[in-house]
């Protein structure tokens, strides 16, 4: 199954300052929240999307963001073309689902197209998949989306969603941050994430 993680401009806060980088920094982008554990931060939970509700979420970006900053979504693993100058929630004219991985160059070495039947496993924290629920009245119900679980059923109580590691643990947003980012080792974070235009737009 497909994933695709989105993480919304609105939990983001803090940057990630030039030099070395703490744990504790990695936890200062991320700190909204407090977990069904009891402890600081939100939880990474997963839930399932069909592929018409994957590109809905993308309009929220399009034609929300513009307006509402905070709203504005980040996506791995897919990737979507918008025109500004097109009708409100009508303005994504192309998606894809991608590879994760990026070459050297920042080039995809994997696209597929969307199924709109087809239910895509998406990967967000805690507060973000509880938005998921109310596009369809933010946007008067132009837009509809239904987050459910692996068999297409739709999703009540997100509590039982969350992510563990195999201790039984919360997987937490900002833990997430911090384990990714210490995959870069003593290189650093690679270049082409201090543009983030370096590896394409997706806006027009």
């Amino acid at each position: 199954v497909h994933t695709v993680s989105v993480t919304a401009g609105g939990v983001l806060r803090a940057d990630l300052p030039a030099g070395d980088i703490t744990t504790a920094m990695a936890f200062d982008v991320l700190s909204m929240g407090v977990g069904e554990d009891g402890t600081s931060g939100f939880p990474l939970v997963a839930v399932y999307l069909t592929g018409k509700e994957l590109k809905a979420v993308m309009e929220v970006d399009a034609s929300v963001t513009p307006i509402m900053p905070a709203a504005q979504l980040y996506m791995s693993g897919a990737e979507y073309w918008f025109n500004t100058r097109r009708m409100f929630f009508n303005r994504v004219y192309d998606a894809t689902l991608t590879d994760v991985s990026f070459d050297a160059d920042c080039g995809l070495r994997d696209t597929r197209s969307i199924d709109d039947a087809a239910l895509y496993r998406v990967v967000t924290g805690m507060y973000s998949a509880q938005m998921l629920g109310t596009v369809k009245s933010k946007s008067m119900g132009l837009l509809s989306l239904v987050p459910k679980d692996e068999n297409g059923n739709e999703i009540t109580d997100f509590s039982s969603r969350v992510l563990k590691d195999k201790n039984g643990n919360e997987i937490k947003e900002w833990y997430a941050l911090a384990a990714y980012l210490k995959t870069f080792g003593q290189s650093g974070v690679p270049a082409k994430y201090h543009d983030p235009d370096v590896c394409g737009t997706k806006r027009v």
